[in-house]
C-alpha cells in the first residue's frame, strides 16, 4: 500500500508515468484481494475451532459414557466365571453339570490349601500363653508324628458367646463354669502337612518358659 500510495502521488504530480502507476495499482489491488482471502480463511478457521470446541464437550462426554460402559461390560463377563476366595480343594459340591443355580446357593465347599489350628485352651491355662509361643502339636490320627507351631492369635471372647443360643445369666440362675478360648495355632513353614486334613484332632503341648 505504501509503494501503491507513493507512485500514486508521483502520477498526479506527473513525476511518475502512467505504466508505473497502473503496475503499482494493479500489485496494490493483488495484495489487497490476498488480505481479504487470508483474513477470510482465518475467520473461517476461528469459526471452525469454535465449533469444534463446542463439540468437544458432548464427545468428551459420549467417552465417558463409553468408558463406564465398557466397565460394566467387564464386571458382568467377570460374573461369568465363578472363582474361590482361596487357593485349595473341593471338598463337597453339591451341584451337577446343567442344573440351575439358585442366588445364595452353595456350590462347593472348599478346603483352604492353607493349614492352621483351631484349639479350644481353658481359660485357667491363658496365664503364660502369648501370641509367638512356641507349642508341639500331636495328631491322633498320626500318633507317631508331631509337628512344630506357634500360637498367632487369640479370639476376642470365649466360645460360648458366638454359639447358637448363648447362655442367659440375666435370671440369677448361674452356674459357673469354666470357659474355653479359642486360639488359632499355625505351623512352622517347611514340614509336611500333606497327611493333614480338616477336621482332624490334635493335641497341643505349650511349654512356659519363664
Amino acid at each position: 500500500q505504501q509503494d501503491y500510495n507513493r507512485f500514486k502521488n508521483l502520477f498526479e504530480a506527473e513525476a511518475a508515468t502512467r505504466q508505473q502507476y497502473d503496475n503499482a495499482k494493479a500489485a496494490y489491488d493483488i495484495a489487497l484481494a490476498q488480505l481479504h482471502a487470508i483474513t477470510e480463511e482465518y475467520n473461517s478457521a476461528q469459526l471452525n475451532s469454535s465449533k469444534e470446541k463446542a463439540n468437544e464437550l458432548p464427545a468428551r462426554a459420549n467417552i465417558n459414557i463409553k468408558k463406564a460402559a465398557k466397565t460394566n461390560a467387564q464386571l458382568f463377563l467377570s460374573y461369568t466365571v465363578v472363582t474361590a476366595p482361596y487357593d485349595g480343594f473341593v471338598g463337597k459340591r453339591t451341584i451337577q453339570p446343567g442344573q440351575f443355580v439358585k442366588e445364595g446357593q452353595t456350590l462347593a465347599n472348599v478346603i483352604s490349601e492353607e493349614k492352621w489350628i483351631n484349639a479350644n485352651f481353658r481359660e485357667t491355662q491363658l496365664e503364660n500363653l502369648s501370641e509367638g509361643t512356641v507349642v508341639t502339636i500331636q495328631v491322633d490320627a498320626f500318633p507317631k508324628l508331631s509337628f512344630k507351631g506357634k500360637i498367632h492369635s487369640f479370639s476376642p471372647a470365649s466360645g460360648s458367646k458366638f454359639s447358637v443360643i448363648p447362655q442367659d445369666n440375666a435370671t440369677g440362675n448361674f452356674v459357673k463354669i469354666e470357659q474355653r478360648i479359642p486360639i488359632k495355632i499355625v505351623f512352622d513353614p517347611k514340614q509336611d502337612l500333606k497327611k493333614l486334613r480338616a477336621g482332624m484332632n490334635v493335641v497341643i503341648h505349650a511349654t512356659h518358659q519363664s
